[in-house]
């Protein structure tokens, strides 16, 4: 389970937030957030999560519908 709140796409609004844990040499561990359609090249949204947080502040809170995370 994500520790923030995933929302709808801020910046294309057709595809969910998904979160990763970076698995490299330079970042390994480290959290992030794209949408899910950014590896299809629809998508150019993609946030490391200390970015992904000041978002989240700036979108304020009204817009931060959680979505549901299919298992």
């Amino acid at each position: 389970m994500p520790p923030l709140p995933l929302i709808l796409c801020p910046e294309c609004n057709a595809g969910n937030t998904l979160w990763f844990v970076s698995g490299t040499v330079e970042n390994p561990g480290r959290h992030f957030y794209e949408c899910e359609w950014h590896e299809l090249g629809g998508c150019r949204f993609w946030k490391w999560e200390n970015n992904y947080i000041v978002l989240q502040h700036l979108l304020g809170s009204s817009t931060l519908a959680r979505i549901r995370v299919s298992a």
